[in-house]
């Protein structure tokens, strides 16, 4: 399992700052409305996924969601949010919610698959759809030679054929992901 950094709390709010001026900018250009909308979207799932905490997907909502209500949505430079715009702000601050929801799920099988594979004695590989390793637990590597970083993302033949060389093919198990 991968040790948490420690990182400012006030980052992801800074972080979800600049997107919004961003968007603020985005938004004066001619084209679609809907487009300063999807780049806080993805501004708030990327700083969830980057801080690996759902914490500072929230702050990121809290944030966004101040900025569309301050630049977007009419009366312009306040933080009311006139009737008619309620349907839009809630279904911004429900979406990004439920995007929040949906990569701290994921992060957390992620851990769960980490843990126990990593509490396993035997040595196990993990591979995804394409065939790459994904994780390798402690027994793994040290049956192989390889660390559990340098495999990553490796094609799985490569690691086997480091594994037939040392006449441990046949030990390590194989665990293909869907």
């Amino acid at each position: 399992m991968r040790p948490k950094r420690a990182l400012p709390s006030l980052a992801p709010a800074l972080w979800a700052l600049l997107a919004t001026v961003v968007a603020g900018v985005l938004e004066r250009l001619p084209g679609d409305t809907a487009f300063p909308y999807f780049v806080l979207i993805v501004a708030i799932a990327t700083l969830t996924l980057l801080y690996n905490s759902p914490r500072a997907g929230i702050v990121a909502t809290v944030v966004c969601a101040l900025g569309v209500a301050y630049f977007f949505l009419p009366p312009y430079h306040t933080f009311r949010v006139a009737p008619q715009y309620l349907l839009r702000f809630g279904l911004f601050v429900t979406l990004a919610l439920l995007l929040i929801r949906l990569i701290s799920s994921v992060q957390m099988q992620n851990r769960l698959l980490q843990d126990t594979v990593s509490a396993l004695a035997e040595p196990i590989i993990v591979l995804d759809r394409r065939d790459r390793v994904i994780l390798l637990n402690e027994a793994a590597e040290v049956a192989l030679g390889i660390s559990n970083r340098d495999a990553c993302r490796l094609p799985a033949e490569k690691v086997f054929n480091a594994a037939r060389v040392k006449g441990l093919a046949e030990s390590v198990h194989v665990i293909h992901r869907v």
